[in-house]
């Protein structure tokens, strides 16, 4: 919607999602703090090392990146 071309617009949404590990900043924050409780925020911990282990997999096997496992997508 931004104007971006799709394919540049995908991927840059995938890497963003790599920063998913800050829920668990917050999800410790918050448990502390009292305002999750303790089974919310193991369930937050799971979703989120899941989501870092799917988007890695999906970068280093789909986009070009300096670590790509194929020659066509290894790249600076």
């Amino acid at each position: 919607h931004m104007g971006e071309e799709p394919e540049f617009a995908k991927e840059t949404s995938i890497r963003l999602g790599q920063a998913s590990e800050f829920a668990l900043i917050i999800a410790v924050a918050y448990t502390s703090a009292g305002y999750l409780s303790a089974e919310l925020a193991q369930m937050v911990q799971l979703i989120t090392v899941l989501t870092m282990l799917i988007s890695s997999y999906v970068v280093v096997f789909k986009c070009p990146t300096p670590i790509g496992v194929q020659p066509s997508l290894q790249r600076d």
